[in-house]
């Protein structure tokens, strides 16, 4: 009987082996799909074990302390190659936080000398009124008739372009205590040369990339409230952006600066009557205090004795504490990292791809699309597509998870595509030990609103898994409008292209009511789009709904934003043809 049973067990492996084994990918997870419900109660099962294993009684307690340790009093070290301080670049900013501190404080001073706000409202009416009128030269150039009506919209549109450049300048002029320091930053130019010494260990390189990432440090900041919370940095960063494009305007409005004036139009309504001259004055006052308390920190530093207590320190006590608590910090993400790859790890291959998928989505996408989530179908898609790529699909030596992983799945590494997709270093911006969302990798959301999400992520991705979308090549995202400065990042991707803008799902409730708005001329054209599939979209909006339409079958579809979700594919053909996972 124990001769059969082995036998059995024998052939058994045998079978798994050839069913998993192509290519280092677990293309046969589809075929793994019998009963969509009773998997995902299996999943589910696993998962609250997995949640019991490796989140234990003060696993995430420990990170956060640890983070707390690692972040300290949040001030930028720069340092050499040899690790020291590199103080040339302290001394240069040293400056220039004093030019800082002069600027809050002038505009502090102005303010509180002014009486009120009442020539800010004008300014944003006519900043309003300025965009319709070069949206509606838009709509007139697209609908033009014959040549000459383009023509003449045309040159309108020209005009109005520059009376556009004008009504943000005079609203701008209203507002210099909600500008950045040195207006206008260009976010773009700083992200782009960081990026371009970000890894070189060349000695001069180093210290360039240390002066980019100081001065970013500088004039990426923003005013907040007394107790610490409600920065404005990211506004004052909307608004550099803003008053560059407009420097570099066309002759028609681009759907990118229509919907960034749009939001800045709001959200500095919004600032102004949410806190009016007095709040504002006092969060000018933490803005300067927090920076006369960094200017004192650089100082002592340059001077290498820096109170700390009822003790001085020097650069290198500094240096060896903020080393010592970041690399605490990345030991215990890491080592927690390394228990949930080696847990999945021996989960079924089906599991290990469920538990990848509900991950990236829920901390990449979250709630944000909604019950159609089309987001997250195509981010399913993304990471079904990486699994297909070596340059995701593998851990390599400069991963840092891999030094952590047992020998044994240092050597089969490759036969776990998913886990490796997930936790590729540099990829999914969550799994950094110094981004606070990596905590949920090894301690999933356990709110009621969080095990919802994680149940309908599984069913989600057991759905794309049986029929994955083969025609959706993207194997990268971003998000423009959660970027710093609203840059786009499709300008430092040259090997990869974006995928044309797609409608949503056909309307059927709202579809008559939409119809009597366009032949009433109610809604107001947003722009247009051509698809994939090379048709023509029109987007329009009424009241705060968008919609987009498609003339030749006189069909409304729901909108999807491009501002939040642009996906991009690669310039060269993938290097494997897509199968079923």
């Amino acid at each position: 009987m124990f001769k059969l049973l082995s036998h059995s067990l024998f052939i058994f492996t045998i079978l798994c082996q050839s069913l998993f084994a192509d290519d280092k990918r677990e293309i046969a997870v589809s075929k793994l799909i019998k009963d969509k419900k009773r998997h995902l109660q299996e999943y589910l099962k696993i998962h609250s074990q997995f949640n019991k294993q490796v989140c234990r009684a003060g696993a995430e307690e420990k990170y956060w302390e640890l983070y707390r340790e690692f972040r300290g009093d949040g001030h930028y070290l720069p340092v050499l190659k040899d690790g020291k301080l590199d103080r040339l670049t302290v001394s240069r900013f040293v400056t220039e936080i004093e030019s800082k501190i002069q600027w809050i404080n002038e505009e502090k001073s102005k303010l509180s000398k002014r009486k009120d706000f009442d020539l800010i409202k004008p300014a944003l009416k006519k900043l309003e009124q300025r965009l319709d009128e070069a949206l509606k030269l838009k709509e007139k150039i697209i609908f033009a008739k014959d040549d000459k009506e383009k023509a003449l919209a045309l040159t309108e549109s020209k005009y109005a372009m520059i009376a556009l450049k004008g009504a943000y300048k005079n609203l701008t002029d209203q507002i210099p205590f909600l500008l950045s320091y040195k207006f206008p930053v260009d976010h773009f130019q700083l992200r782009e040369n960081y990026d371009d010494v970000k890894y070189s260990e060349d000695v001069k390189e180093i210290q360039r990339k240390n002066e980019v990432y100081f001065f970013r440090k500088i004039v990426q900041d923003g005013a907040q409230n007394p107790e610490n919370s409600g920065s404005d940095s990211f506004l004052r960063a909307a608004l550099d952006t803003l008053a560059l494009e407009l420097e570099n305007q066309s002759s028609i409005l681009s759907e990118n600066l229509r919907h960034d004036l749009s939001w800045a139009i709001d959200s500095v309504e919004g600032h102004i009557s949410r806190y009016g001259k007095v709040k504002i004055i006092k969060r000018l006052e933490e803005w300067s205090d927090r920076t006369k308390r960094e200017l004192d920190f650089y100082i002592a530093l340059k001077n290498d004795k820096v109170q700390a207590g009822d003790h001085f320190e020097t650069s290198m006590d500094i240096l060896s504490r903020k080393e010592k608590a970041r690399y605490l910090l990345k030991e215990y993400v890491l080592t927690k990292q390394k228990e949930v790859y080696e847990y999945w790890a021996r989960q079924s291959p089906l599991n290990r791809a469920l538990f990848s998928m509900e991950t990236i989505l829920f901390n990449e996408v979250g709630r944000f699309d909604g019950s159609d989530a089309l987001e997250r179908k195509d981010v399913a898609q993304v990471v079904i597509n990486r699994t297909f790529e070596d340059r995701y699909n593998e851990l390599v030596e400069r991963d840092s998870l891999y030094s952590y992983l047992s020998t044994h799945f240092k050597k089969h590494q490759a036969e776990y595509p998913w886990l490796n997709v997930m936790l590729k270093e540099g990829e999914f911006s969550f799994t950094y030990f110094f981004i606070t969302g990596s905590v949920r990798i090894f301690c999933p959301e356990q709110t009621r609103i969080g095990k919802s999400l994680i149940r309908e992520n599984v069913s989600l991705a057991l759905d794309l898994l049986s029929e994955p979308n083969h025609n959706f090549n993207a194997l990268r995202y971003f998000s423009r409008a959660s970027m710093l400065g609203r840059i786009s990042m499709d300008k430092l991707w040259g090997d990869y292209q974006a995928i044309a803008e797609r409608p949503g799902i056909k309307v059927v409730r709202n579809h008559e009511r939409y119809t009597g708005f366009l032949k009433d001329g109610k809604l107001t054209f947003l722009y247009d789009f051509m698809s994939p599939e090379g048709d023509n979209y029109l987007v329009y909006q009424i009241g705060k709904t968008k919609m987009v339409y498609l003339a030749k079958n006189k069909t409304f579809y729901t909108y999807r934003s491009p501002h939040y979700f642009k996906y991009f594919a690669p310039v060269t053909k993938l290097s494997h043809s897509p199968k079923k996972p």
